[in-house]
């Protein structure tokens, strides 16, 4: 059943929160080729913390000072931003294991409908994605422990009266109380686990 055109037209704007850059139709200014559109998604959230840099960088220049000062300021931003975007990113990183079939018993990818899924091809397009997602997915762990150490050592921080510490963290536990600062890393890993719900190819399991 075909979406009405009001509806689509709303789901288009959202594409843009899954890094899907097609919307944005760079094919017509140069050739499509899937790992590289891919890739570029993967490296949308790198090119955030690129401007945050540059950003930081410029305005303790004109302000005179160091760049290792401040650095709560610019930590703090770097992780509001990751986790803002963390199920985005997540999503965007394992888009190659989404997969869908077909009546004649085909597999393809949702999210690059030409390209088969599994199909035991060196090269394949989908195992150049898979390379490139585990690299992703690296990052997605190392920030999961990293908040995972930031929940654990918090108590111990806030006993030293870190402020600086308190600073970079503020987008973690601001939201939350001292003793429910668990809730913040809990948030993070069930977006996660939303992330990997599609990409399991069994309906009823991903019910479940």
């Amino acid at each position: 059943v075909a979406w009405p055109s009001s509806v689509t037209g709303i789901l288009s704007h959202f594409a843009i929160a899954k890094f899907d850059i097609d919307t944005v139709k760079l094919g017509c200014i140069m050739g499509y080729d899937p790992v590289l559109n891919y890739s570029f998604r993967v490296l949308v959230v790198l090119t955030f913390f690129w401007l945050l840099f540059t950003v930081h960088g410029v305005r303790l220049l004109f302000q005179g000072k160091g760049l290792k000062q401040e650095w709560s300021a610019l930590v703090g931003a770097c992780g509001a931003c990751t986790a803002a975007l963390f199920v985005s990113i997540c999503m965007a990183a394992l888009s190659p294991f989404q997969c869908q079939t077909h009546p004649n018993g085909a597999w393809t990818m949702i999210g690059y409908e030409a390209e088969r899924c599994w199909d035991g091809d060196l090269g394949s397009v989908q195992e150049s994605m898979i390379g490139i997602a585990v690299a992703a997915m690296l990052f997605v762990f190392a920030f999961l422990s990293g908040m995972t150490w930031l929940v654990v050592t918090y108590p111990k921080q806030i006993k030293k009266g870190n402020v600086q510490f308190l600073n970079a963290t503020a987008f973690l536990f601001s939201r939350f109380k001292p003793e429910g600062r668990g809730v913040a890393l809990a948030i993070l890993i069930r977006g996660l686990l939303m992330a990997l719900i599609p990409a399991i190819p069994d309906i009823m399991t991903q019910l479940f």
